[in-house]
């Protein structure tokens, strides 16, 4: 329970549940990178099985635990529910690119997954804060790496992957929009930090997959993922001047 003080405004989270809360997507991860990965390099059959739809998703979905922990009378309208929403369209990408070497089709679903995604996470930053300086930072990195990436794109991608990095910029200016200088909460600078990681994240990706292998590239890939849902999960945790968006 969060009761409201008589200014409306929600009194400071403990920092104490928090750690705790993450143990779950703490052991999975470490898991997955430290243990699963090195049994996939020396098995890649095991790779795409349902054991690794599993061991991939399981950090995500304790993540999504984390979220419903807080979305009790959550200070602000929705904004755990769509970053939840977020979480699981996420889950179903992380699922249809363990297959994504077998077809086409199940990374281009992996793909729009993500996409659909990124617009949950749009939505829960809200657009009433956003910035002309943000999208002025935002809007030339997404022009460079689609051009940079285009060598390596062919049919259908060009459309897919432009539309992609058009969501995913949306989703950075949306984020880094929400943290005023002025007055730094922790849970938006994670929110914005991870938006920035998970762009570093797919871009590592589809370099790797559209250009040339990029050495360590699926450690590189999933640690930045993973630390990137837990810095946008993190921002669901109340703060005392957090206020209503919409």
């Amino acid at each position: 329970m969060y009761p409201a003080t008589a200014k409306g405004v929600l009194p400071t989270q403990p920092m104490a549940p928090v750690p705790l809360r993450l143990v779950p997507f703490t052991v999975t991860t470490a898991t997955y990178l430290l243990y699963w990965i090195p049994k996939y390099r020396s098995s890649p059959n095991d790779h795409e099985s349902y054991h690794s739809v599993i061991a991939k998703c399981l950090p995500i979905l304790c993540l999504c635990g984390f979220i419903i922990s807080y979305t009790r009378n959550h200070p602000v309208t929705n904004y755990p529910q769509f970053i939840l929403a977020g979480l699981i369209f996420s889950c179903f990408g992380d699922a249809f690119l363990v297959y994504g070497h077998t077809g086409k089709i199940y990374f281009l679903l992996g793909l729009l997954s993500f996409a659909i995604g990124h617009m949950m996470y749009t939505i829960a930053f809200g657009f009433n804060h956003l910035k002309l300086s943000v999208l002025l930072f935002c809007a030339p990195v997404g022009i460079i790496t689609y051009i940079y990436l285009l060598p390596g794109l062919h049919g259908e991608l060009y459309f897919f992957c432009a539309l992609y990095t058009l969501l995913i910029c949306v989703m950075n200016w949306g984020a880094i929009s929400r943290v005023s200088l002025t007055d730094i909460k922790w849970p938006e600078l994670c929110g914005s930090l991870g938006a920035l990681v998970f762009y570093v994240s797919d871009l590592v990706l589809s370099i790797n997959k559209f250009l040339y292998p990029v050495p360590h590239g699926y450690y590189i890939i999933m640690s930045t993922y993973y630390l990137a849902q837990l810095g946008i999960s993190l921002s669901v945790v109340p703060t005392l001047s957090m206020k209503k968006l919409y």
